[in-house]
């Protein structure tokens, strides 16, 4: 009885590869793995200050936006507009300034505490 023709397209087990990537053993990159992992270690103390920055740039990105939402409310009372809506969301708007401002002073003093 003879063999089966093989597949076409047949995987291929590891044991078909001596040396794996670049012909090295393992993770491509493992010989550089200590000497990246020595150069920079986060810590809490980054992680709360990446979170401290995020947070005041939505606030300044909402102020933006606020101060934009009542020059058109200006415009609109100008104009004789209705303005309800417009204040509604404006009221939103400062809402979300305070819930940032409050999250804002919660991880400066958190940072105080760590530090």
């Amino acid at each position: 009885m003879t063999k089966p023709p093989a597949k076409a397209n047949a995987s291929l087990g590891p044991e078909q590869f001596s040396g794996g990537i670049r012909g090295m053993s393992g993770d491509a990159f493992a010989d550089d793995a200590p000497r990246r992992r020595a150069r920079y270690k986060p810590t809490m103390d980054d992680a709360l200050q990446e979170r401290l920055a995020e947070t005041r740039e939505r606030i300044a990105a909402l102020q933006r936006q606020i101060a934009e939402h009542r020059t058109a409310i200006a415009r609109l009372e100008q104009a004789g507009g209705s303005t309800g809506h417009a204040k509604y969301l404006l009221a939103g708007l400062e809402l979300l300034e305070a819930s940032h401002r409050a999250r804002e002073k919660e991880l400066t003093e958190l940072g105080k505490a760590e530090g």
